[in-house]
């Protein structure tokens, strides 16, 4: 209970009484000024006051809301006497500590908040992150008690093992933090708490790999290891599997929910459709961004064998991994708890990593994401252009820079580089742009000419040039055999049909 006390003071020769509430709050009495109380007006206020304030401290220490009662009271203090109202604000009357939450009941009404708002793998992460932190701290403990000296020696014990080896990697533990905040942050927002206890956690250094993870992957594949893992025998669906990411350069769990109605074998046209990871709040299969790659004609023939030994499947994949067993994304309960697994979240990481080993290769730093590395660096220095990445592989230039070793020299680079400095003659591509139009090919047929240049990144530039340089002229100013009637600037049956019916190949 608040207790009011008065002192004696004294101005212009007469004496007066100075008045002051002592409460409790968070286990110390604080003093709240009042004022002067001279009359016995004075003194009813006094009264009122004290009965307010031991309200508002019964409130705090039960962690009870301000109820409308309460703000009425309030409202008119503020009104009649805004200073004494702004002390009762600073002193943290208004911020009602919950002295007897733990941490386990704020991390579950946190859990409870962002439910309806963050899709289940998210919230079943935050859970999982945090349930760490009350491992460590124990689930009973007060959540008033946690101090930012907690949360150092949790990053220190989360950084050495009991042997004083390094255990948690910097950025799990960001997460750990990150994911922490936020529950106390919740307790912050409804009045829990009046601060945070948890610091906000140091930015991240970026996504990039390391010296070592690039030299040793970069290694592996110059060594010609994927195409002997490719050469092994495998179950066929699982060498499909290795083939689809191969060639596409997709990811693991865009192969996974791989549908044949996402595979079109048009002889004109021949694509295969994926769907990007998710980033917004669902699994909807139709609402998830599409893209669409080239159908390789080293990956063809293992499609079409799929499709004629299972022609009525409706996904590509089915009998490895347990797939054919679970749905296309996971299936959760009211609480976040998972009910069965679905393809989009099967982890396929170990069933690569034990075919790396029975083919007696190393596995170290080796998964289907660093095959896709190696696919895009392939596509890359054949000469393929930042449109058609961001198209096929499905990230912008920007996150490639970022991630991948786009551009990367390696030894068949180093290769072609002796051997043309041996030649004195030209650039790679340049070279084999003019074997093409060379004088002994001169009399092929044009179709074929333009189908050999749109191999090449150079062979693109030069039929660019050329269409652009043809729209400009005037058809008169040509000879009559350069005329054309295309909407291109070419003859009909020449570049436009070689590009629609040839895609770029790597």
């Amino acid at each position: 209970m608040a207790r009011l006390k008065y002192e004696k003071r004294t101005r212009a020769g007469k004496k007066y009484d100075y008045a002051r509430l002592l409460v409790c709050i968070d286990g110390k009495e604080k003093p709240i000024t009042i004022g002067e109380s001279s009359n016995q007006r004075h003194k009813d206020r006094d009264s009122s006051y004290r009965k307010t304030v031991s309200e508002l401290e019964v409130m705090k220490a039960s962690g009870e809301k301000l109820d409308a009662e309460m703000r009425l009271k309030l409202g008119k203090i503020k009104e009649a006497d805004a200073k004494f109202y702004k002390r009762l604000k600073d002193a943290g009357l208004f911020t009602q500590t919950n002295r007897d939450m733990t941490i386990k009941e704020l991390f579950d009404r946190h859990s409870d908040s962002i439910r309806k708002v963050d899709k289940d793998r998210t919230l079943r992460n935050y859970r999982q992150a945090q349930q760490v932190f009350e491992d460590y701290v124990g689930s009973e403990a007060k959540i008033r008690s946690i101090t930012e000296g907690d949360w150092d020696d949790f990053v220190n014990h989360c950084k050495r093992d009991e042997e004083g080896n390094k255990r948690k990697a910097e950025s799990t533990i960001r997460n750990y933090g990150k994911r922490t905040r936020s529950a106390f942050a919740y307790a912050v927002k409804k009045g829990w708490l009046s601060e945070n206890p948890i610091p906000v956690p140091p930015k991240s250094k970026g996504t990039s790999k390391s010296k070592e993870k690039v030299k040793i992957q970069q290694e592996w594949f110059d060594n010609g290891n994927l195409e002997h893992l490719l050469s092994q025998k495998h179950r066929f669906e699982f060498e499909l599997l290795l083939q689809i990411i191969r060639w596409t350069g997709c990811r693991i769990a865009e192969a996974l929910i791989l549908r044949w109605e996402d595979v079109s074998f048009d002889s004109c046209d021949p694509t295969i459709s994926f769907r990007s990871k998710d980033t917004e709040h669902h699994y909807e299969r139709d609402l998830m961004p599409v893209r669409v790659s080239p159908l390789w004609d080293e990956l063809r023939p293992y499609l079409e064998k799929a499709k004629s030994l299972n022609p009525d499947e409706k996904y590509v994949l089915n009998n490895i991994l347990g797939l054919r067993d679970k749905p296309e994304f996971e299936q959760t309960n009211r609480k976040g708890d998972v009910i069965r697994r679905g393809r989009y979240e099967t982890n396929a990481n170990s069933a690569l990593t034990k075919a790396i080993h029975r083919a007696g290769l190393p596995s170290k730093h080796i998964g289907w994401h660093s095959i896709r590395d190696y696919r895009i660096n392939e596509l890359d220095r054949a000469g393929c252009r930042a449109s058609e990445l961001d198209e096929w592989i499905g990230n912008t230039e920007e996150v490639r820079r970022r991630h991948y070793r786009t551009n990367s020299v390696n030894s068949s680079d180093r290769q072609t580089a002796r051997l043309r400095g041996q030649n004195k003659s030209c650039t790679k591509d340049s070279g084999i742009v003019y074997q093409i139009v060379s004088d002994e090919n001169t009399q092929s047929d044009p179709n074929q000419l333009v189908q050999e240049l749109l191999k090449s990144g150079k062979g693109r530039e030069l039929l660019e040039m050329l269409e652009k340089a043809l729209k400009e002229s005037d058809p008169a100013d040509l000879e009559e055999g350069a005329k054309y009637s295309g909407s291109n600037g070419f003859r009909e049956g020449s570049l436009t049909s070689a590009q629609t019916t040839n895609p770029v190949m790597a």
